[in-house]
């Protein structure tokens, strides 16, 4: 267990600079470095029948990665309004020639149910899923020699599944506490699992082939029996947070991710490509780290130079709700003391920092203290990260609600992400919603989805990936 009280003694060697990045916020012009584009809807409604905001839905939380050289994957999530976390499906997009090129295939994933059946015992449950994100490496991808690496144009896309009781009255989905006695199973947190499927790009490059049906993950020896990973009974569940893994070897047939397990910690996991069976394993999972009091969620792993960098949502009586850092060179040999980002005793939400592509350590997120309308969800701003000290700089805001003509209140919900480098520039998606019970008012219907924004920079940046001539 770390103990929070020593991390935040460092506070103090990095607090003048960061009182200078929280203390006020700057619109993000494209004027600076980098700089943001506004574009517009990027998937303002869905084609899926059954999934539109017509059927009282949304599409939200989009991630990108490439295919190939112009074809473009995004995984989303489907939401209904039915109270917080109302994430029901899992969707993707395939798009031609750019992430936001034209449309090509648009389908399920993980489809919705309402009347789900996980534990055999004929209580009915809504299938919450959320949290989609995908990796591998793209057809016809090629290391630094030319060479093809081994595992292209096979992909793995990951969420979580968990059962959420609902009230048949209302439609409401209802945390576990406020369920009546005859449909509840526990914390449902506990029972958080990930699921996933494998797949590649089809030779016409305009649909996704299975290679693998849907199934729930479990590292590699932990198929079957009580526990689904080597931490044992030490843990309960499983989950992640939308940001990318990262590559772990230079041929990329290994990918690291950082989880977080119920009850309260995080580790790393490793998941390596198996060229007997062309698919993707769970093959390792590190020490778990956890707070003396308190737990961490919502993790995230970027590499600068030769260190990894660590970061997740901390919660503790301590602190509030803060981002926690780590910083090593060995990602399963520990991952550290605890390093606090300090702020003005505010909560934060919605917490992604991605290595943009000029190198520069960055983070999405909302702050309570520096928001205009007294909320942390609203708005978005963007921060540089210092790897060494973590303190922020460069605060700017990204997106807030008088941007597009919304009332503020603190149903809002943003959420930043960051698609890898092509041509020059990234794509920052931003989703927009509310968390409500019932239909939204038309004017809300009408700016609920995905936006985006081109980044650019000072300089030319390398694309994510090389591909043979």
């Amino acid at each position: 267990m770390l103990n929070l009280r020593r991390a935040i003694l460092l506070l103090c060697t990095v607090s003048g600079a960061a009182t200078a990045a929280w203390g006020s916020q700057t619109r993000a012009l494209p004027s600076e470095n980098p700089r943001f584009f506004y574009k517009g809807p990027l998937i303002a409604d869905t084609t899926i029948p059954g999934e539109q905001k017509k059927d009282n839905a949304q599409p939200s939380n989009a991630v990108g990665w490439p295919l190939s050289r112009d074809r473009f994957l995004w995984i989303y999530v489907i939401t209904t309004f039915q109270g917080p976390d109302s994430v029901r499906a899992i969707a993707y997009q395939i798009r031609r020639d750019a992430p936001d090129g034209p449309l090509v295939r648009e389908a399920i994933l993980s489809a919705a149910d309402s009347s789900w059946e996980p534990f055999a015992d004929g209580q009915t449950y809504f299938k919450q899923q959320g949290h989609g994100k995908v990796f591998g490496v793209p057809k016809g991808a090629v290391d630094r020699q030319g060479r093809l690496l081994p595992s292209q144009n096979v992909f793995c896309a990951l969420w979580y599944q968990v059962a959420r009781p609902i009230d048949r009255r209302t439609g409401r989905l209802l945390m576990t506490r406020a369920a009546t006695a005859g449909n509840a199973q526990g914390d449902h947190e506990s029972r958080t699992r990930l699921a996933g499927v494998q797949f590649r790009l089809n030779d016409a490059g305009d649909d996704l082939v299975l290679l693998t049906p849907v199934a729930v993950q479990a590292e590699r020896g932990f198929e079957t029996g009580p526990t689904f990973c080597s931490l044992g009974t030490a843990v309960s569940g499983v989950n992640h947070w939308y940001t990318p893994l990262q590559p772990f070897n230079e041929r990329c047939t290994q990918w690291v991710d950082i989880r977080h397990f119920y009850p309260r910690g995080i580790a790393p996991v490793l998941l390596e490509f198996n060229p007997a069976r062309g698919l993707y394993e769970w093959v390792r999972t590190g020490a778990l780290t956890a707070l003396e009091r308190g737990a961490l969620i919502e993790g995230f792993v970027n590499r600068v130079g030769e260190e990894w960098i660590v970061g997740a949502r901390g919660f503790s009586r301590e602190i509030g709700t803060e981002t926690v850092w780590f910083r090593t060179r060995d990602l399963f040999a520990g991952l550290g003391a605890p390093v606090l980002t300090p702020s003005p005793g505010a909560p934060h939400a919605n917490r992604s920092a991605y290595v943009f592509g000029d190198g520069v350590l960055r983070i999405f997120g909302g702050n309570l203290a520096t928001s205009p309308f007294k909320w942390s969800r609203n708005p978005q701003y963007c921060w540089d990260v210092d790897p060494g000290t973590f303190a922020l700089s460069n605060g700017r805001t990204v997106l807030s609600t008088d941007d597009l003509n919304m009332a503020a209140s603190n149903s809002v919900k943003f959420r930043t992400f960051l698609s890898p480098p092509f041509r020059n520039r990234q794509i920052a998606t931003i989703t927009v919603s509310k968390e409500i019970v019932g239909a939204p008012t038309p004017e809300d219907l009408a700016q609920f989805g995905v936006h985006y924004w081109y980044v650019t920079f000072d300089r030319d940046i390398e694309d994510a990936w090389r591909f043979s001539p």
